[in-house]
């Protein structure tokens, strides 16, 4: 299987000041999209759609922070349909709320989001024996803990029996256009948290193909 994952909102602790005003968000959402690796022409052409509706340069990354709430709504519906087509594809969502993180967890940020990729991704990973895994490539240094790929890897064969060989593929998602796709749902559910702006979040979940997970801790 074949699964795409990257994140809107940022892992920063500074609740003192508004978010883009000098704090930071007060929550973190991580998307994903999963598929056989033979589908995944179909994340491709999406994509080009868009592009094409919208006008856009493809060469050129646009974030899902510049779509604005009508775009973001109109994307959404597009991409449910398509999806709907496909039965095998599945997307989801995990939402953090920073402020009730506790302090132990907020000392490496690599830890609180690989716990939250876990709780995110391994029902539906548990099952596979091969999983070609491509994260944004972050730049969080590994200050405690493990790499995403070996702490996926020890939680499924401890927790689930599993024997699942994990290929850890991370992209700069400027070159990488899947990404672009999973930035999008990203922040589509992101700002539904974040700024209470929800059209494109409500048609996002209305999908049977999608999982969406809250963490309040």
């Amino acid at each position: 299987m074949y699964i795409v994952l990257d994140e809107s909102g940022d892992l920063g602790w500074s609740f003192d000041k508004p978010n883009r005003d000098g704090g930071s968000s007060r929550y973190f959402t991580i998307s994903h999209f999963c598929c056989p690796k033979m589908q995944s022409k179909q994340i491709e052409r999406f994509i080009k759609s868009v592009h094409r509706k919208f006008n856009l340069n493809p060469q050129v990354e646009k974030k899902g922070c510049s779509f604005s709430d009508v775009d973001a709504a109109a994307i959404s519906k597009d991409f449910v349909s398509h999806l709907s087509k496909f039965p095998d594809f599945r997307f989801g969502t995990i939402t953090i709320c920073k402020c009730n993180v506790v302090d132990r967890l907020r000392k490496d940020q690599n830890i609180i989001y690989n716990f939250a990729t876990y709780q995110l991704l391994h029902a539906l990973i548990s099952k596979f024996e091969l999983l070609h895994f491509v994260p944004d490539k972050r730049s969080i240094k590994v200050n405690r803990g493990m790499m995403m790929s070996d702490y996926l890897t020890t939680k499924l064969v401890t927790e689930h029996s599993s024997s699942i060989e994990i290929l850890y593929d991370p992209k700069v998602s400027l070159y990488y256009k899947d990404l672009w796709l999973a930035d999008w749902i990203a922040n589509f559910v992101w700002r539904h948290y974040e700024d209470g702006r929800s059209e494109a979040f409500n048609i996002l979940r209305s999908s049977p193909q999608y999982f969406h997970k809250e963490l309040y801790f």
